[in-house]
Formats: C-alpha cells, sequence, structure tokens
C-alpha cells in the first residue's frame, strides 16, 4: 500500500487558553493550586539566602556507570513531552534531606524565545526548561502516589534545567532534538536509538542553584517538591527549541498546535529562596593552587 502525505493547517491553541481549563482556572477545580507554596516562581536576587550546600551525587545518571538507568523514549503526552527512563537514577546531598529516585523528565516551552520557561531569574524568562522528577523512594515505600499524597515538603525533588538561545545547535541533545521532530501528534512515542545519558542533559556546573520548597506545577499541584534550579543555563539553537513549537495536541482531526506549555509565575510570599554557591573546598583548592605557582615563580627569580 503506498504511503499517503497528509498536510493541515493547524491553529495555535496555547496552553493557557483551553476555555475554562486553563492554569487561571486551576484553582476552581483543584483548590490545592491556589495554596500558599505554588510553583514556580521568580527567583530574585536580592531575596535569597546565601548557603553552600554539599555536592550533589548522582547515581546511575551517567551512561557509562555500571547499572546506570537507561533513556529508553520521548512522548508527545499533548500538554508536555516526556523522557521514558528505565532502571534506577539517584541524587542526594546538595542540601536535600534524603535520597531519591527519578521517575522521568519532561519540558516545558513557549512559542516564541522571550518566554516557554516556568521559572524566571530577575524576571527574565527563557524559552526552555528541562525537570527531572525524582521522589524519595525509601521513605514512602517506593510508592510515587504516596509520596505525592503525602503533604510533606520534600516527598519531591525535581531538578530544573533553564536553556537559551546560542549561535549552534547542541549536539549534546542531538538525540532528544531527533525524538522531538518524530512524535509531532499527541501520543507519538520515539524509542532512541542511540544511547543518551542523563548527567549530559545537566548544565556543567551544577554547585550554583537555587533551592525553595514549592509544588507540582500542574493539577494537583501538590506542595510536596524541594525545587533545584540550577543557575547556569544549557545553550541550544533557535531550530532546535523550534521542533517543539511544531508539535501538535488534539485528536488527528482536530489538532492544535500545542503552544505555551508552561505555568504562568505564582507568588512567592514568605518563602525562603536559597542560592547555593561553589563549595569551600573548590575556593581554596584554587587558591594553594595560586600560591604554589607564586612560590615556584618566585624561586626561579
Amino acid at each position: 500500500m503506498p504511503s499517503v502525505l497528509v498536510t493541515c493547517q493547524y491553529r495555535s491553541r496555547p496552553f493557557h487558553e483551553f476555555s475554562n481549563a486553563g492554569p487561571q482556572f486551576w484553582a476552581d477545580t483543584t483548590p490545592e493550586c491556589g495554596a500558599n507554596r505554588q510553583s514556580p516562581i521568580n527567583l530574585v536576587d536580592d531575596e535569597l539566602t546565601s548557603v553552600t550546600y554539599d555536592d550533589f551525587v548522582f547515581q546511575g545518571y551517567d551512561s557509562e556507570e555500571e547499572g546506570a538507568g537507561t533513556l529508553v523514549s520521548i512522548s508527545n503526552l499533548g500538554h508536555t513531552v516526556r523522557i521514558n527512563i528505565d532502571g534506577t537514577f539517584r541524587i542526594s546531598g546538595g542540601g536535600l534531606p534524603t535520597e531519591y529516585e527519578a521517575l522521568q523528565a519532561h519540558f516545558h516551552w513557549g512559542t516564541i524565545s522571550q518566554q516557554g520557561s516556568e521559572h524566571a531569574i530577575n524576571g527574565r524568562l527563557f524559552p526552555l526548561e528541562m525537570h527531572i522528577v525524582h521522589y524519595a523512594y525509601r521513605e514512602y515505600n517506593s510508592s510515587v502516589l504516596t509520596a505525592a499524597k503525602s503533604g510533606n515538603k520534600d516527598a519531591l525533588a525535581v531538578l530544573g534545567v533553564l536553556f537559551e538561545i546560542g549561535e549552534d545547535d547542541n549536539d549534546i541533545f542531538d538525540e532528544i532534538f531527533n525524538g522531538v521532530s518524530q512524535i509531532e501528534f499527541q501520543d507519538d512515542e520515539y524509542f532512541f536509538q542511540r544511547v543518551v545519558s542523563l548527567s549530559d542533559l545537566l548544565p556543567e556546573d551544577k554547585s550554583r542553584f537555587y533551592r525553595y520548597d514549592g509544588s507540582l506545577t500542574t493539577p494537583s499541584c501538590y506542595e510536596v517538591v524541594q525545587w533545584t534550579v540550577f543557575e547556569e543555563t544549557v545553550e541550544i539553537s533557535e531550530r532546535q527549541v523550534n521542533l517543539f513549537r511544531q508539535l501538535t495536541t488534539g485528536l488527528f482531526n482536530e489538532s492544535y498546535l500545542t503552544g505555551n506549555t508552561y505555568r504562568p509565575l505564582q507568588p512567592r510570599r514568605d518563602r525562603e529562596v536559597y542560592y547555593s554557591h561553589a563549595t569551600m573546598t573548590e575556593p581554596l583548592g584554587l587558591l594553594a593552587a595560586t600560591v604554589a605557582m607564586l612560590l615556584f615563580l618566585l624561586k626561579e627569580m
């Protein structure tokens, strides 16, 4: 049977404008979405408390590590794009109260590059944000649902990675964006053809980040998340982020461009927001190296 090419023109129907189901209406049907510790928020320099947390410990994030987890596929869920995983990815340290296990990663984006991220830094939004969602598996007997419904502010831990536009494609993300190009319609799924390390999707500097108590950014909006948003961004090209903007939601015969898939900023209220910088061992190590070099140069004079 010959293949048939169907060409459609899609209307844009942004996430924020789904009739009476957009974020502005969530609190009407899900009261938790109007509570006091909602996410995302604007991370403002002069409202931060400076701290120095220990380094993160990542287990299974590097594909070359023995027993590492696997990034299996990428799916178009209509309201987001999700990376599906298999095996064990765990994090601890970094000021987190316990060890957490990863469930999935997903993305939020906008129709233009001046918006799309959920979090903002000093009022600036970014074109794309990735969330890696973890839960405290030991405390909740490996039950994600129990963790989410627990009401405990540290039941989940989410790593947020912000992206900004650079001149060139980011080759490290080639397989991810190749997958995005293959999942135009809701419920499409692409199975990765190459091994991708979850560690490669993180910024190089993981010692500088924002931390606060918050919520899931879609209903049920449970306030059970320890948020970590890395300060260092990851560069991608305009061509790459445009692949997200071609995705559609809804049935094939009534599909719309997904549009903006981020929740608007929520009030910080009286929450403490922490900013963690490099551990003390790093600047001390640099100082020691500098002193050693000066002594060597003096000796040679």
